[in-house]
């Protein structure tokens, strides 16, 4: 683990740090595996799980409720203010990516229904922190989400089973 944040600290405080903050109505959700990457592609959609020394990867970590960290080398402010509509996208990644656990501050039907639909679809070393092209590979064969527009558009808490 040392030998890892060793390797990544450097590559980590090279990018510009961004606070988000909710604008209310929604909050972000985390999960047993919070921190996520991705690659926008600049026309609306983002490979996932790209690793971090990738050029113009993006960082994500849900702080809490009302707060998450962005790390990108294209942000230009310290803190900014995000719709609910990018909260909710921001959600869907974190469920894509819990491995077993995705905790919101309320329970409902709607949340476990996306966790079911779209939680754990990311394995790292399979579909996630690899190379661009591995991940295109390995997401057409494991039927992974690439892009935020492929998952479910809704919140999440629940328990993810393992088959």
């Amino acid at each position: 683990m040392v030998e890892a944040w060793d390797h990544l600290s450097p590559i980590l405080f090279k990018m510009q740090w961004q606070i988000l903050h909710s604008e209310g109505g929604q909050s972000f959700f985390t999960s047993d595996n919070p921190v996520f990457s991705l690659l926008p592609s600049g026309q609306g959609t983002a490979k996932f799980g790209i690793g971090f020394c990738i050029p113009m990867v993006e960082v994500y970590f849900p702080v809490n409720r009302s707060v998450c960290l962005r790390l990108s080398e294209a942000a230009t402010e310290s803190s900014a203010t995000v719709s609910n509509s990018q909260v909710r996208q921001i959600n869907r990644a974190v469920a894509l990516c819990a491995k077993r656990f995705l905790y919101a501050p309320e329970r409902s039907a709607k949340i476990a229904a996306l966790f079911d639909k779209v939680g754990g679809q990311l394995s790292y070393g399979v579909n996630a922190f690899v190379h661009p092209t591995q991940v295109e590979n390995a997401a057409g064969k494991r039927g992974a989400p690439t892009n935020l527009r492929e998952t479910a558009e809704q919140p999440p808490l629940a328990d993810r089973r393992h088959s």
